[in-house]
């Protein structure tokens, strides 16, 4: 764990990681959506609900750098159960 960021806040930053440098020729949103949902369940944090379309809005938005890692985590805040 990172010293002062809690786990919400980790697994956003992982998705902005891996949508940013970009690690496979295709499929980074979809690499970072799921390394992300999977990282808050490893660590007992619940799963998220969102529909598809409002996961792609969101991971388009880190990809267009609209979206930061600390909006993610206050969109996964919202959305955790």
């Amino acid at each position: 764990m990172l010293a002062g960021i809690d786990v919400v806040e980790q697994a956003a930053l992982l998705a902005e990681g891996l949508v940013y440098w970009h690690c496979f020729v295709d499929g980074n949103k979809r690499t970072a959506w799921i390394a992300m949902l999977t990282f808050l369940e490893a660590n007992n944090e619940g799963s998220v609900e969102a529909s598809v379309a409002d996961a792609v809005s969101l991971m388009t938005g880190l990809t267009m750098r609209r979206e930061s890692a600390a909006t993610v985590a206050a969109w996964l805040r919202r959305r955790l159960h």
